[in-house]
């Protein structure tokens, strides 16, 4: 093996392999440790670094970068020409001298001529492809040095990528800035910014983000690009067509505006501002460097187009905008509208930032519990070095995004009161903040459902209640999440009154409380406020409130045709059909079931809808919950039951399962409806009362489940059983969750 290289050349060569910090985590992402160990060690050897570790590297790359940002190409040229510009005569003449060469440097990765072939049309996308690459920039780091400032590994990248540039000329873009007031953003900074948006690609699984659209942007700026899928690309794009691309920019946008302030870089002469086009790639930057620069208020972190805002809110992406958006001119004289985001609805459909799940930044254990508790409600008492969210609180307590995100990391651990707390700090400012009031009304619905004494229990119904009040007459309500979320504080206290009576619970006696009309005047309050979700919903019949309307309108006419339910200890059963003649009828309001009541097309617009609102959901304790409210949906309220359907329904449910073990590790709860009450609830017991229902379904339909999907199921065998009513009398256990 030869062992005689040029220690000039060889540092060359990994520089244009890996010409910069982005580059060496995104090496590090795609090569085995083994692979880099063997690597790092032949580099060692060759004093190209000091030691063989992989920090030594990093230290190597980031000392000597080389800087590619900024470098175009012409239209003229394209991946094809760089055999001609390395002076090689075929894909398979490169193969073998690039293989060769990797062997040498006991870089234990080897590349095939037709994958050279494929990036003449191919967008680098896989490891496979971006270590094809690599070896190509390090042969010509070694073999063709006078190169490497044009052709390296980035410039490579961004080639072979043009190739595609028709293919995917539509999508979304995010353009970040870095501003100072007087201080100075430095190469560190900036390092760590560009290495935490990869970290956030990689976090939420975003694998067709592309970093080649900065070309014309400034030093400390950033944009990722999230092209359409190729079925998408037609002449027209309608805003239905960017749905998954606006909600995958919200994600990222909301990820790093928390990220940021909780960094080390951040201080009070250091900003940033973010910015959302939507369109054709070619004509975005003016409209995005227009949106980053310009003189908005102190909370307008996230910009957004006018067309991109239209986007948002055709495919029900949860967010709240300004209410008084500003029109401007820019560069080149056109007059855009510039919409900035005031809020998300982040404790319902945007996950959860990794760094704050962290015991450095919250409480994962129970004694640091009861410290975090008494430094936050007793400052005089804090204790040194407690959790970091804690100082992030009383350094910014006006950034509602992060204050907001702190808290529901509490609510979701059932941390109530100091998730309460928390939230305390915003209204000093904005009492108006239509989230954490919904957030607040959500704390205490969870504390009076927790509670054993109905007296307990009825002050906490009380000020939920008080706080839905509050938001319906004084907040801006832009859509249907408000009025679900008060909708669900009246059905939960009817549903408590319920289970008192029906078991003779404490407070039973209480008859001017516990009783049949109480009971029932809840169920109609519940559903007054699902009905006008439904007229908040820009589509005039939103999925979450269509879906709790359906079930308060089945309660009521389950209980009002069978008083005996409320008082006497039997099963609660649907043995008169009603939850499928409530089905129908609204189906029919919606659209779903015409004259000709066409079980396809009912089915496809239902199979629709799911995908929409499976689309809008990234929180994780949120996911399970969604997942069994699509089972309860199909197998409670369709018209007719086969085979597939209840396949289907028993994939939701094990998927559901999967989702919520998944949050064990982070001591997270599930915002849980197994029992048709809204509440956080932990996954060990969700995922008991999930396998629980699957094994009742199993029996129940076995012989079915042997037959063809087709085959319709007879509802007789169900006994008027419904997913929603087998264990609607159960209750959450109470207490925290760490």
């Amino acid at each position: 093996m030869n062992r005689n290289f040029d220690n000039n050349k060889l540092k060359l060569a990994v520089l244009s392999m890996i010409p910069d910090s982005h580059s060496f985590y995104i090496f590090n992402e795609d090569i085995s440790n083994e692979i880099r160990k063997k690597f790092i060690a032949f580099l060692f050897e060759q004093n190209v670094i000091s030691e063989g570790s992989e920090n030594e590297l990093y230290t190597f790359i980031e000392k000597n970068a080389l800087h590619t940002k900024g470098y175009s190409f012409s239209n003229e040229i394209s991946f094809k020409d760089v055999i001609k510009k390395i002076e090689v005569h075929s894909f398979r003449q490169l193969a073998d001298h690039v293989n060769k060469l990797a062997k040498d440097m006991d870089l234990d990765i080897q590349v095939s001529n037709t994958m050279f072939s494929r990036l003449t049309n191919e967008p680098v996308n896989t490891p496979k492809k971006r270590n094809t690459l690599r070896l190509l920039a390090l042969w010509i780091g070694y073999r063709r040095s006078h190169l490497i400032s044009n052709w390296n590994y980035e410039t490579l990248n961004k080639l072979c990528n043009m190739n595609t540039i028709n293919e995917n000329s539509n999508g979304v873009r995010i353009a970040f800035s870095l501003h100072s007031r007087g201080d100075v953003i430095n190469e560190k900074t900036i390092r760590w910014f560009k290495n935490e948006l990869i970290k956030i690609i990689k976090d939420l699984k975003i694998d067709y983000a592309s970093f080649d659209g900065a070309d014309s942007f400034q030093v400390n700026e950033f944009t990722i690009d999230l092209p359409l899928a190729q079925s998408s690309q037609i002449d027209e794009c309608m805003p239905v067509d960017y749905d998954k691309t606006v909600r995958d920019g919200i994600a990222i946008a909301h990820q790093m505006a928390i990220r940021w302030p909780l960094s080390q870089h951040i201080n009070q002469r250091k900003y940033m501002t973010i910015g959302m086009a939507s369109g054709e790639f070619s004509k975005l930057n003016i409209h995005l460097k227009s949106l980053l620069h310009a003189s908005l208020s102190e909370d307008a972190i996230i910009r957004v187009t006018e067309f991109t805002r239209l986007c948002i809110v055709t495919n029900e992406i949860r967010v709240n905008f300004c209410s008084k958006p500003v029109r401007k001119s820019i560069a080149d004289g056109e007059m855009i509208t510039f919409w900035w985001i005031k809020s998300l609805w982040c404790t319902i459909y945007w996950d959860f930032i990794p760094i704050l799940l962290t015991e450095k930044m919250l409480p994962t254990k129970r004694e640091a519990f009861i410290s975090f508790k008494k430094s936050l409600c007793i400052p005089d008492q804090r204790e040194q070095n407690i959790h970091i969210a804690l100082s992030a609180i009383h350094r910014y307590p006006q950034n509602s995004l992060l204050i907001i995100e702190i808290a529901k990391i509490c609510f979701f651990r059932k941390m109530f009161h100091v998730a309460n707390m928390i939230i305390t700090t915003l209204f000093a400012s904005n009492p108006h903040h239509v989230v954490a009031r919904s957030l607040r009304m959500q704390i205490f619905l969870n504390l009076a459902l927790e509670q054993e004494h109905l007296s307990v229990s009825k002050i906490f119904f009380q000020h939920s209640i008080n706080e839905g009040l509050y938001i319906t007459k004084h907040c801006n309500i832009e859509d249907e999440e408000p009025w679900c979320e008060f909708g669900l504080v009246y059905l939960g206290l009817a549903l408590r009154i319920l289970t008192i009576k029906r078991k003779k619970e404490e407070g039973v006696e209480d008859s001017e409380y516990i009783n049949y009309e109480n009971f029932i005047k809840n169920l109609h309050k519940a559903n007054e406020c699902f009905q006008q979700g439904l007229t908040f919903s820009p589509t005039g019949f939103g999925i979450r409130s269509s879906f709790w309307l359906m079930y308060s309108n089945t309660l009521i006419a389950l209980f009002e045709s069978n008083k005996q339910l409320f008082t006497t200890d039997i099963p609660i059963r649907d043995v008169d059909n009603i939850f499928e003649k409530v089905g129908i009828n609204h189906f029919k309001f919606i659209g779903w079931i015409d004259e000709n009541f066409d079980m396809d097309f009912l089915k496809q617009r239902m199979n629709r809808s799911i995908r929409v609102y499976n689309n809008s959901v990234l929180l994780s304790s949120f996911i399970p919950n969604i997942k069994f409210a699509f089972a309860t949906v199909v197998f409670d309220f369709s018209p007719i039951l086969t085979v597939g359907q209840i396949k289907q329904v028993l994939d939701w449910l094990n998927e559901s399962k999967i989702s919520a073990n998944d949050l064990k590790e982070h001591k997270l709860g599930i915002y849980s409806i197994l029992n048709c009450l809204a509440q956080i609830q932990a996954p060990e017991e969700f995922i008991e009362v999930v396998t629980r229902m699957i094994d009742w379904i199993n029996k129940t339909l076995e012989d079915d489940l042997t037959k063809a999907d087709h085959h319709v199921i007879d509802k007789n065998k169900l006994q008027g059983n419904k997913l929603i009513l087998l264990y609607l009398e159960d209750r959450v256990a109470p207490g925290i969750l760490v």
